[in-house]
């Protein structure tokens, strides 16, 4: 879904949306669940990093996925991220489940 269909959508249900970067919620300590692995999100590779995760040396073949709960001082960010899309899918599938 667009990002022009969400804020219809969030304004038709009388919702605001919060439009900032995660990189800039990440610096003002706000919690973030970060989807997709560091390859694709900054978010979560500062937070893999600041938890010492080499998402690259895990081994999670094919459909394998992560999901790291990563705290800092400032604060804590939920990993959800794959070895590819499918494994980011799963990974997504595992944390509403949980």
């Amino acid at each position: 879904m667009s990002r022009r269909r969400h804020l219809r959508l969030d304004q038709r249900q009388g919702r605001q949306r919060d439009a900032r970067a995660p990189q800039q919620l990440a610096a003002q300590g706000v919690n973030a669940i970060s989807i997709g692995g560091p390859e694709v999100n900054a978010l979560s590779e500062d937070a893999l990093a600041g938890a010492s995760v080499n998402f690259g040396e895990l081994d999670l073949g094919p459909e394998g996925f992560l999901l790291k709960t990563c705290r800092s001082a400032e604060r804590t960010v939920i990993v959800v991220a794959g070895s590819d899309e499918a494994g980011t899918m799963y990974a997504g599938y595992e944390l509403l489940e949980r």
